[in-house]
């Protein structure tokens, strides 16, 4: 085995461990002196050197894609389900934390809320998949402003919270919906007709 010895650090090494006359530990070391001393010109050589092989660069990351197409489908396809997947949770933490200081509630009066309706829809009664929906009273607070806290009645699933607002919160549209229902709830209006 050829062995050299180091003009920097004056350690002798296998030769294979070299770059020239330093060895490869110490011209590490002298690289990253070297740019933390000339960072702006070791920016502007590194994106002169990108620009300048821009489309050889660009070639290459084509070749290498077409000949392992299929090992890049299946990274987009795992990288897209991993971004998506960390999307839903922060939009799911965002949407949570709006509604929450929307509607004047505290952290812990909505979890509050969670443990005693164990979960689920306060209406419905089916267990939250979602972000709960905040129900309060709209004829509490003004339209389009923030809610005061107090006029708060429930979580409710967005099924059920849509329902409630499209009925405007008027028990006898409600009522009425419910005897509609009741009344059409085995036959329906052509088999009355006939």
């Amino acid at each position: 085995m050829e062995t050299r010895t180091c003009s920097k650090c004056g350690k002798t090494k296998q030769a294979a461990e070299f770059h020239y006359k330093v060895c490869k530990p110490c011209r590490v070391l002298a690289t990253r002196a070297w740019q933390a001393d000339n960072m702006k010109s070791h920016l502007r050589n590194c994106r002169n050197y990108h620009e300048r092989n821009k489309e050889d660069r660009n070639a290459k990351a084509k070749i290498a894609r077409q000949s392992n197409l299929e090992r890049y489908k299946e990274y987009d396809r795992k990288s897209r389900a991993k971004r998506q997947v960390k999307i839903k949770a922060y939009m799911q933490s965002y949407h949570k934390k709006r509604r929450i200081l929307d509607y004047g509630l505290t952290f812990e009066q909505y979890d509050a809320m969670l443990i005693a309706q164990s979960n689920q829809c306060a209406v419905c009664e089916t267990p939250f998949s979602d972000v709960p929906h905040i129900d309060h009273d709209h004829a509490c607070c003004p339209a389009g402003g923030k809610a005061c806290g107090r006029c708060v009645r429930g979580l409710t699933c967005g099924d059920c919270n849509k329902g409630l607002g499209l009925f405007k919160d008027n028990l006898y549209r409600l009522t009425k919906a419910v005897a509609y229902l009741e009344k059409h709830k085995t036959i329906g209006v052509l088999a009355t007709l006939a």
